[in-house]
């Protein structure tokens, strides 16, 4: 069975500084917008009072995402060593 808080304890202490700040003002900006929609949603003078899933997703999320996305495409990648260790033994064992 999956432990959710196994999981998050494991994860949590494998980040950095930097990513907890930057995942605490992502949360902090999803929640802030949320609040705005509900809050205009509410005093508004339309006669629908639901809460606009649309502007939260386009206004909330999305600027909240797209950070990790651009990091995600062009961050170096790094090279394992021991990968290419292993890859130089075959290939030289290959040539043998």
């Amino acid at each position: 069975m999956f432990n959710l808080q196994e999981f998050l304890k494991k994860h949590l202490q494998l980040l950095t500084l930097q990513k907890k700040i930057a995942y605490t003002i992502s949360i902090v900006w999803m929640l802030l917008i949320a609040y705005l929609v509900w809050w205009n949603t509410t005093k508004g003078y339309q006669l629908d009072k639901s809460f606009l899933w649309s502007e939260w997703f386009w206004f909330g999320v999305i600027p909240a995402v797209i950070p990790y996305l651009l990091y995600f495409i062009w961050k170096e990648k790094t090279i394992d060593n021991e990968h290419l260790e292993k890859k130089d033994i075959s290939e030289k064992k290959d040539d043998l």
